[in-house]
């Protein structure tokens, strides 16, 4: 019987190694399609899984300000393999560049006129072969508003 393992678990980060080296096949992780960022220790596990899972791209959207801000501020880095975008709070309006430049992450926004994401046009709205959220190059990203 398969068992849950909270990420409030000692346990958790060293799960999550363990199942993404087993089973994630197409190098590229997301974390929270849904939910976002409780803690600066959420952070720092998912850094922790990120540094051991070199192989894999991981990209994080979240909300959480304060979190990013008290990272920096503990002077952490994030491991290389992990993207995270501040995402903005208001349709049709971007995160400052000066904030996301200041807290060391990229930025991710919704529009209801204009966007760069692909997967709209894509089948059933998925990413496919398109990796921008993953690459430091797309400094912002834009997506639909649906």
């Amino acid at each position: 019987m398969a068992r849950e393992v909270a990420m409030t678990s000692p346990l958790w980060a060293e799960a999550m190694v363990i199942v993404l080296k087993a089973y994630e096949q197409s190098g590229y992780f997301r974390w929270f399609a849904s939910g976002d960022l409780q803690s600066l220790g959420d952070l720092l596990k998912i850094c922790y899984v990120a540094e051991h899972t070199p192989r894999i791209k991981h990209w994080l959207p979240t909300h959480e300000v304060e979190i990013l801000a008290e990272f920096k501020r503990g002077g952490f880095n994030y491991p290389p393999n992990l993207i995270v975008r501040l995402s903005g709070d208001m349709i049709d309006k971007k995160p400052s560049p000066g904030l996301s430049k200041r807290l060391g992450v990229l930025r991710s926004s919704v529009s209801r006129v204009a966007w760069n994401c692909e997967a709209p046009q894509n089948e059933e709205t998925k990413c496919m072969s398109c990796r921008k959220c993953w690459h430091k190059s797309v400094s912002i990203l834009t997506y639909k508003y649906h």
